[in-house]
């Protein structure tokens, strides 16, 4: 966070969007996760937003966990589809073919298409990544 303020990813709107929550719901995600010491609040400003709202931020524990996490996900496998046709692969590996493509995305897409689609001409994907 610099004089400006936090950015706006790390508000309950930010992150919701980020994560795909409703914002209605956001509380009964955070809350445990609060108690729990993986992710801190705190009311601050905001970068371009006048009044202050509640932001948050992993706690070292939370940092460590999210990584955890983060690592199971990469070595999970999921079918692609590419200029080679329809293969298996790890999510690490579909990352590293589209560096652009947020996380959470590829993994949503081979949950509800079941095929992660690759544009190989331009290392992003086309249809949904």
């Amino acid at each position: 966070m610099g004089e400006d303020g936090s950015p706006r990813d790390t508000t309950q709107g930010g992150i919701s969007a980020g994560a795909g929550v409703d914002l209605r719901h956001f509380a009964q995600y955070a809350g445990p996760l609060v108690e729990a010491g993986h992710i801190t609040e705190r009311t601050g400003r905001v970068r371009g937003v006048l009044r202050r709202l509640k932001v948050y931020a992993l706690t070292k524990e939370g940092e460590r966990r999210a990584s955890g996490i983060r690592e199971r996900v990469h070595s999970a496998v999921v079918r692609v589809r590419d200029a080679g046709g329809v293969h298996e692969t790890t999510i690490a590996e579909v990352v590293a073919r589209a560096p652009d493509a947020p996380l959470l995305d590829i993994v949503r897409e081979a949950i509800e298409e079941g095929v992660v689609d690759l544009d190989m001409d331009e290392g992003a994907s086309s249809g949904g990544v």
